[in-house]
Order: structure tokens, then C-alpha cells, then sequence
């Protein structure tokens, strides 16, 4: 008797798609589309994890800093944020890049300011094919990555359950 009530139950929670009701597709929409986007932040930010630690081995060669501040943010109680250009060469070209860290680096704005100042000399690490990228401060961890991947890695777990959730109760016939 328990067992046809809540097979009785099941049933009737289905809504078929053909028929569903336009909240029903809209919601099964915006969890797909969160879905994707969340992914997409998260292979950002697993890509840059990786060139992160692929940077440790890049090769390296002096650099000297031709600006160093902080650059102002909207984000409350902050000092702003780090800025800092860096001209280097590498062969007979010159390049200037900003890039001080991957991941997050305005949790130490004031300290790398005062570390990185204008006409200080520095150590760059460059990119062997690609000598325009390159960087103050090589490699990195997952724990140095930033809120954002860390909300997008979140996001796609809530939206990958909202949409196993919701896929078993529609049903795809009439």
C-alpha cells in the first residue's frame, strides 16, 4: 500500500516538456546556462593554475620596474590594488608586461608596492615561445587563485545539482 501511494506520488510530480509550464523551461535554461558559464570560469582558472606552475621553469633575466602604485578599487575597506609595469629583454627586443603574480595579489597591494618600487631592478620570468608573457613572481597553488575561481567551482557544483535535481521529474514524453 505504501509503495503505489508513493509510486502514485512520483508520477504525478513528472511534468511532461512538451507541455511544461515556461517557469519549468525558463529554470531548466538559466541552470544551463549558469552551468556553462560556471565551467568556463573554472577552466580559466584551472588553466592559469597551470601556467602558474608551468612558470617556474620558465627562464629569467633582469628587468627593472618603470612604475609601481596602487591602483584604486570599488571593493570596500581596500588599499587597491598593486601596479606595477616592468620593462625586460630578452635577445635584442624589449618588452614591458604588468603581470606581478598569478592568481590573487592585492591581498598583499602595499606590500608588493613597496617591494616592486619605480627604477628597482627585478627578476622576470618570460615565456620561451611567447617572450611578451611574463612574470614578477612565478608558480603558484590552488589556495592563490581568488574568490572568483573559487565562486565559479562553487556555482557549477550548485548548478549541476539543480539540474540533476530537476531533470528527473520531467518527463520527456507525453
Amino acid at each position: 500500500m505504501i509503495s503505489n501511494v508513493w509510486k502514485s506520488n512520483a508520477t504525478r510530480s513528472k511534468v511532461s516538456f512538451q507541455s511544461a509550464p515556461i517557469p519549468i523551461l525558463l529554470g531548466i535554461g538559466v541552470l544551463s546556462l549558469c552551468t556553462l558559464s560556471s565551467a568556463g570560469f573554472a577552466a580559466l582558472g584551472v588553466r592559469d593554475l597551470l601556467t602558474a606552475r608551468e612558470s617556474e621553469g620558465w627562464p629569467a633575466t633582469r628587468g627593472i620596474v618603470v612604475a609601481s602604485g596602487l591602483r584604486a578599487t570599488s571593493v570596500p575597506f581596500s588599499v587597491g590594488s598593486p601596479s606595477i609595469r616592468y620593462r625586460y629583454q630578452v635577445g635584442p627586443k624589449t618588452y614591458e608586461a604588468v603581470r606581478i603574480a598569478f592568481g590573487r595579489a592585492s591581498a598583499r597591494s602595499l606590500e608588493l608596492v613597496n617591494k616592486y618600487r619605480t627604477g628597482s631592478e627585478v627578476g622576470v620570468r618570460y615565456h620561451k615561445q611567447h617572450p611578451g608573457r611574463a612574470v614578477l613572481e612565478p608558480g603558484g597553488s590552488i589556495l592563490g587563485m581568488g574568490a572568483a575561481f573559487y565562486v565559479s567551482i562553487v556555482s557549477l557544483l550548485a548548478t549541476a545539482a539543480g539540474v540533476i535535481w530537476i531533470i528527473p521529474r520531467i518527463s520527456w514524453r507525453e
